[in-house]
């Protein structure tokens, strides 16, 4: 009974079928594997037993390299996806990256753009300011002595009547005698005053010239 007990207890440690251990009482036989041995060579038997365990504890059953395979392929499965995970994060990168480059770009331009605007805006600004009063710690009888001076220099041409400086001597307007200065002449005149003006004094910006000739017929009625 104790032997019947230590093959049922050996039998519960093989699974695989082919391996089981059988003992035939009447026989005096053992059957391990299908290889038979006597009863009394009880070592013999002990080893074999010990051997079978052994082997099946490291043998790989099909279950376990299916396993095993699954197991592998759910790997490759995951870090092919992880790659490709990776792959789309890096072209959100730069398409990322492509649109703050762009950003930075408009945004360079839209500066450059406002810096020039800028820069207009402060000539104007210059120009206007030298033109008052004052501007530039101009006093206001230097102001009035440019003014004169612009009137003076036109009123040395023939034929000039009266020349008005106005606009804080940004025009000057220019009254021509008709009688001594004919209608072809008063373009020329008006360019060499320019010219005297350009080499004579100091100004601010420019100064516009505007030549007035009127021709006055005056009759009476009776």
């Amino acid at each position: 009974q104790n032997f019947a007990e230590f093959v049922a207890d050996i039998n519960r440690q093989i699974t695989d079928q082919s391996l089981k251990f059988t003992y035939n009482t009447k026989a005096g036989r053992a059957t391990i594997g299908g290889t038979g041995y006597k009863s009394s060579d009880l070592a013999t038997i002990t080893k074999e037993v010990e051997k079978v365990i052994t082997a099946q504890k490291t043998k790989t059953t099909p279950a376990d390299k299916k396993s095993t395979s699954t197991n592998a392929d759910a790997l490759n499965k995951t870090l092919t996806q992880t790659v490709d995970n990776l792959n789309t994060t890096v072209q959100n990168l730069n398409s990322a990256s492509s649109s703050l480059n762009t950003s930075a770009t408009n945004i360079g331009n839209s500066a450059s753009a406002l810096g020039t605007a800028n820069a207009n805006l402060g000539n104007t600004s210059q120009s206007i300011s030298a033109t008052r009063p004052g501007a530039r710690r101009e006093t206001v009888d230097n102001y009035v002595k440019r003014l004169e001076n612009l009137e003076e220099t036109a009123k040395k041409f023939h034929g000039v009547e009266q020349a008005y400086a106005i606009q804080a001597g940004r025009e000057l307007r220019i009254l021509v005698n008709n009688d001594k200065i004919p209608d072809e002449q008063v373009k020329d005149l008006a360019k060499q005053i320019a010219k005297q003006i350009e080499t004579d004094l100091r100004y601010p910006g420019r100064i516009k010239i505007t030549m007035i000739r009127e021709t006055r017929i005056i009759e009476y009625a009776r």
